[in-house]
């Protein structure tokens, strides 16, 4: 018999490959953010700014609440002139008032790309790159990971387990797991131990066409499962279409 795998299953690979790149990719950009700015510190003269006055941004959600946030903008005097820049990062409430001495940073001979030195400042960006792509990482290598053990688990129990005949007790839907708004179906079935005589139920892989027209409740279902270790089995499911 064989066991057709289902063209989903590589849609879920797919999404974990790509959210494993952007997750890559954002930490890269938050190792480069986090290396700019030690350069940057590592090159920049201080001096001390004042405060003159705080821009204003205001955004609205999907639920039409409104926010708002404050950048500060900063002079100083440096190389013989004055330099006026805004704040790179915008807070509520307001991080800094109209009149506040700060401290600053700036590159020799390029005044004008001044920055405050604080660490709100110099690591906002890093940090969120680095937050953001860790997560996207997780989850790509979850999709990655899960489903290549589980297939691991499968192969073992088809090479090395004892096949049975078990009864479907129950179709559903796996809600644990979505791809484009869908989830899959996952059969349910229960079978005798021939040695001990001990009845199990078991789950199957996640399947992407509706099993229940071929495998209601009821039907008979061959699984392959490691006598010594039942909860390693393998569904032998061939006859599902192939997904469109």
């Amino acid at each position: 018999m064989t066991v057709r795998r289902s063209g989903k299953v590589n849609v879920v690979a797919l999404f974990g490959l790509g959210f494993s790149v952007i997750g890559v990719v954002a930490v890269g950009i938050a190792v480069w953010l986090l290396y700019s700015t030690h350069q940057f510190k590592a090159t920049a003269r201080p001096a001390e700014g004042v405060v003159t006055r705080l821009e204003w941004s205001f955004s609205r959600d999907n639920r039409g609440r409104e926010s708002s946030t404050a950048r500060p903008w900063v002079r100083f005097q440096a190389e013989g002139r004055t330099v006026e820049f805004r704040g790179g990062i915008g807070t509520s409430p307001p991080a800094y008032h109209e009149g506040d001495k700060v401290r600053i940073l700036y590159p020799p001979g390029r005044p004008e790309e001044a920055r405050i030195d604080s660490l709100w400042e110099a690591y906002f960006g890093p940090t969120l790159a680095g937050g953001i792509g860790s997560i996207f990482a997780a989850i790509g290598l979850g999709c990655l990971i899960v489903p290549a053990l589980g297939s691991r688990k499968r192969r073992r129990a088809r090479e090395l387990g004892v096949p049975v005949r078990a009864k479907v007790i129950e179709v559903r839907r796996n809600s644990s797991v979505t791809v484009n708004g869908q989830s899959p179906w996952v059969l349910v079935a229960e079978f005798q131990d021939q040695g001990t005589g001990k009845a199990f139920a078991v789950t199957s892989h996640n399947l992407w066409v509706n099993p229940e027209p071929h495998y209601p409740v009821g039907s008979e279902v061959t699984v392959f499962y490691l006598p010594e270790k039942p909860s390693i089995n393998a569904f032998e499911i061939e006859n599902l279409p192939e997904p469109v």
